[in-house]
């Protein structure tokens, strides 16, 4: 805290007209009634002694200039991040088709195993057939099942037929 005798004593200090100390005191609400008991603070002196809308100008444009810079490159790291963002989603887009893709594939190849298992099953079925049918041709391999069984049902009777003999007395009557 700084004390002053009077008034013109601090306006000389400051280098300011008692007019302008009167109009910055009453605008930024200094009272100058008690400099010589209680003073002035450093900060209050500070705030006499320059015109702080000058000050307060020239501090506002840095600091818009540097609020400017600021948003300068958050609008650049905006822009770069979109950037970025768009290319995952063009890169999630391609992935997303090339799995769709190979699903699409590996179900096709499933069911393709699928009906192949199928017709090797009814082909072994068939074969069985033919092999515990002597009688029955050799040569069928995609043939229906109900068409083995008719031709066995059949040749086994044809069978029945010729058998001489024996056997031929017993179940020929």
């Amino acid at each position: 805290m700084r004390k002053f005798e009077t008034k013109t004593a601090l306006a000389k200090e400051l280098n300011i007209t008692r007019s302008t100390l009167y109009a910055r005191a009453s605008k930024y609400d200094i009272d100058l009634n008690a400099l010589d008991t209680e003073g002035l603070t450093d900060e209050q002196i500070k705030v006499l002694s320059t015109d702080m809308s000058v000050a307060s100008d020239v501090e506002l444009k840095k600091e818009v200039g540097r609020l400017k810079a600021e948003i300068e490159r958050l609008n650049n790291l905006n822009n770069d991040l979109e950037s970025e963002r768009q290319t995952a989603q063009t890169e999630a887009s391609s992935y997303k088709e090339k799995f769709e893709e190979l699903n699409a594939d590996y179900i096709a190849s499933l069911k393709e195993a699928n009906e192949k298992y199928y017709r090797l099953f009814d082909q072994s079925q068939i074969l069985q057939l033919n092999g515990a049918n002597m009688g029955v041709e050799k040569d069928i391999v995609d043939g229906d099942v109900s068409d083995v069984v008719k031709r066995s049902d059949s040749q086994t009777i044809d069978n029945d037929v010729d058998k001489k003999g024996f056997w031929s007395k017993l179940f020929n009557k």
